[in-house]
């Protein structure tokens, strides 16, 4: 299609179903694929026995059509009043469906002159028939029973009809009682009316489809939606010549898989009542399928073990170990594993804090003794010289004269005051560093100023004048 037919395309089926009332396409009513042979014995001997009973084309029949007129289907299906029919919009076509009609369509247990069908069982029959087929547990009435509690081969017979013929999504969940109705059929391949009872089934669904929330969001009965709409559009030549967008094809329906064959907490398959002769043929007798199942069912070899899922071994591999860095708390982050390692390391701040402002102290009360320390005067005819030491904490300079002597002092001080006398050397030197980057001052050959420190050479020439000053007084 053009981009101009696609856009009236989509126009028209906005017509037919809003977009807001449109459901999923759920995945029950699955189709049992019957083509591949199964590796489980159980599963194939079950599979053979369905492919030889009258409603076998109920558990494998589909069809291609558009996704918009199975939505249309289930957003204008309604029951007519007063009968047990239902109708329902084909595009603009108006169409009639009942158990009859059902019947026709999956062309199964047709109607014989002079022969009627089978009448079902009574309830306390269809217990009694439940216990017999075996059944883990007491089972008072049937409505309680639960297809995870029954039997095999009858279990993976009964999960088969649940999820072809029915709109369950659990194959192990109940059974209600028209596929009880069924699966007893089958048993005793009785001359049952297995469309009116998959039809009971499905009328359920219409008339309950707005009761709860997930029967309201999500399609049931998918594969058999399609051969109702597929079988009145072979007899509405004009729906054929419409174009549509989407098609839900025979690829798209759900298939049979493995079903559970053990019950929870179980580790081998419990066998209950044998297969009767009339669900079986001579070729399911001469299959091996069919022996081997009849060597677990008699015992004669060990049963085997249900196939759990086995623990994840992780292999040793050869690689790069990366260790991570350990974050450090500090008060803000407000993490406190617990009280008592809080406590300490709340100890070990403190105690590391207190000894580098002890630190501190006596770096600065060492540095003031030393600078304020009185020194012998030397004589007046000598040139007096000046060196400035730069007290950090006041950010003043100190001089002291004779150079010469250089700080008799210095001798005698102890280790700790030593320790500090070189710590403000080199904070000393540092200044000059700073001092000599570019975009300072200052220069290699210490011509220019370091901020914060009086040049020598100003500070003599000073002195010199003092000096002179001092000696023309004197003459």
């Amino acid at each position: 299609m053009n981009p101009q037919e696609t856009e009236q395309v989509v126009a028209r089926d906005e017509l037919w179903v809003p977009t807001a009332e449109r459901v999923n396409i759920s995945t029950t009513n699955v189709r049992l694929e019957t083509i591949v042979k199964q590796k489980d014995e159980t599963f194939q001997v079950v599979i053979d026995g369905i492919k030889n009973s009258t409603c076998f084309k109920a558990f494998t029949i589909s069809a291609d059509v558009p996704e918009i007129l199975m939505q249309q289907f289930w957003y204008t299906i309604t029951k007519i009043k007063d009968s047990e029919s239902y109708e329902f919009l084909l595009a603009d076509k108006k169409c009639v469906i009942d158990a009859e009609v059902f019947r026709k369509i999956l062309d199964i247990c047709p109607r014989k002159e002079g022969e009627d069908f089978t009448e079902v069982q009574n309830d306390e029959d269809t217990l009694t028939f439940l216990i017999d087929l075996g059944y883990s547990g007491p089972l008072h009435k049937y409505t309680n029973m639960f297809v995870d509690h029954m039997h095999q081969p009858w279990r993976t017979l009964a999960a088969c009809i649940n999820k072809c013929l029915s709109g369950k999504t659990a194959s192990n969940d109940k059974l209600r009682k028209s596929r009880i109705d069924i699966l007893w059929g089958m048993f005793y391949r009785e001359n049952v009316d297995y469309p009116s009872l998959i039809w009971e089934d499905i009328a359920y669904q219409i008339d309950h489809r707005r009761e709860k929330k997930s029967r309201r969001e999500n399609m049931p009965y998918p594969r058999f939606t399609k051969v109702i709409i597929d079988y009145f559009l072979s007899k509405l030549k004009s729906l054929k010549k419409l174009k549509f967008q989407h098609f839900h094809t025979f690829k798209d329906d759900g298939v049979v898989s493995r079903p559970k064959y053990v019950r929870i907490g179980e580790d081998v398959q419990q066998y209950g009542l044998a297969i009767p002769a009339t669900m079986l043929n001579n070729d399911i007798f001469q299959s091996e399928s069919y022996k081997m199942f009849i060597l677990y069912f008699t015992g004669q070899i060990p049963l085997k073990k249900s196939r759990g899922k086995e623990p994840l071994i992780r292999r040793k591999t050869s690689r790069r170990k990366f260790v991570k860095k350990k974050a450090t708390i500090s008060a803000d982050d407000n993490i406190i594993p617990k009280p008592d390692i809080a406590l300490e390391l709340g100890k070990s701040i403190s105690l590391a804090e207190a000894e580098e402002e002890a630190a501190a102290r006596e770096v600065h009360d060492t540095h003031a003794r030393i600078v304020t320390e009185s020194v012998p005067e030397p004589a007046r005819t000598i040139r007096q010289t000046s060196i400035a030491f730069r007290d950090t904490s006041s950010v003043s300079n100190k001089r002291t004269s004779g150079t010469s002597q250089k700080l008799k002092g210095i001798q005698s001080l102890t280790p700790a005051e030593r320790e500090a006398v070189d710590i403000m050397k080199a904070l000393k030197d540092s200044k000059k560093i700073i001092g000599r980057q570019p975009g300072t001052n200052g220069s290699d050959e210490r011509t220019g100023e370091i901020p914060g420190v009086l040049d020598e050479s100003i500070f003599a020439d000073a002195e010199d004048d003092n000096e002179e000053t001092e000696s023309d007084s004197k003459v």
